[in-house]
């Protein structure tokens, strides 16, 4: 038989509580008139983004593109490696360097560069865009789309940037380049956006011959011809100084490279806009107006083929 406990040994009703009733201890919610603390320096005040200086065109020409080169890519031995590269709308490349990278209120012209004969009527359409090699090493080269024309430049004996090889096949305005990290290949490649609906691929391999330029002694160089039409231009804003000037006839540029178009495809059947190869140089995208990114893989045998198609919500 059970034992049974008197009454007396249970608690009172009123003293029972539910593990529901219980109080469970929470934790207090951050106040939404708290303001977020920012970093701040050794001075104490917040890190924050200011301008250091500004840059203005020749004519107030619109500026199509910017690039930095690759840190340690300049072979000159007073180069500190902070370079910026911009082109207008006038088809003209200003190559600016800051001597004392602690300081970005000092900078001086270095190079200048007319990739056309003379300036586009300013109602006629445009286009222009620049990229730097991004290898380290061999020195400092650059693609230069320019309308419906592709050069690379890179630098003669007095270090200036003279074109050398073109990108032919063009029908219509480039709208961008890119240039592919090397990553051991014995090659390069290039790619093009152009307003005709396709992207283009070129691979540049180096012949080891030099190459002299059509320009004959007594020709004047761009950097001369600029500074006879009386202007500085960006230059007598970033510190008064202007490119020095060359000999006439040093024109000569390292070596001549082998061009070739290895890819051509029009699957946008739209204006392209942006190309951009993945942090490898392996993948290619691509980008234009039917609101598609195409991303493109070279496969065993070399060739290039379509990878996949990412749709844009809107393109769907």
């Amino acid at each position: 038989m059970g034992t049974f406990l008197p009454l007396s040994r249970f608690p009172p009703a009123s003293q029972l509580t539910s593990p529901q009733s219980q109080k469970v201890p929470q934790t207090p919610r951050p106040s939404a008139s708290k303001s977020l603390t920012l970093p701040t320096n050794s001075a104490g005040t917040p890190y924050r983004w200011k301008r250091q200086f500004q840059m203005t065109s020749d004519a107030r020409a619109a500026i199509h593109g910017i690039a930095f080169p690759p840190t340690l890519a300049s072979t000159s031995s007073t180069s500190t490696g902070l370079k910026l590269a911009l082109i207008s709308a006038d088809g003209t490349v200003h190559i600016y360097e800051c001597r004392e990278p602690q300081d970005l209120t000092h900078w001086i012209a270095i190079d200048i560069i007319h990739v056309l004969p003379s300036a586009p009527p300013r109602e006629s359409e445009v286009s222009f865009c620049i990229a730097f090699c991004p290898s380290r090493w061999g020195g400092e080269q650059l693609v230069v789309g320019a309308m419906d024309t592709v050069r690379v430049y890179r630098h003669n004996a007095a270090g200036k940037f003279r074109a050398t090889e073109e990108l032919p096949g063009h029908r219509a305005l480039v709208r961008d380049v890119s240039w592919a990290v090397s990553m051991g290949r014995s090659y390069h490649l290039i790619a093009t956006a152009c307003k005709d609906g396709h992207v283009r691929i070129f691979k540049l391999t180096s012949r080891g011959a030099p190459l002299k330029p059509a320009a004959s002694k007594g020709t004047a160089t761009p950097t001369t011809a600029s500074r006879r039409k009386g202007g500085a231009g960006l230059s007598q804003g970033l510190g008064s100084e202007t490119a020095p000037q060359e000999p006439a006839e040093d024109h000569e540029v390292g070596e001549r490279w082998k061009v070739e178009q290895v890819a051509d495809f029009g699957d946008h059947r739209s204006e392209v806009w942006k190309v951009a190869w993945n942090a490898t140089g392996t993948i290619l995208s691509s980008t234009g107006d039917d609101g598609k990114i195409r991303l493109w893989k070279a496969a065993i045998n070399g060739e290039f083929q379509l990878l996949s198609v990412i749709a844009t919500p809107r393109s769907r």
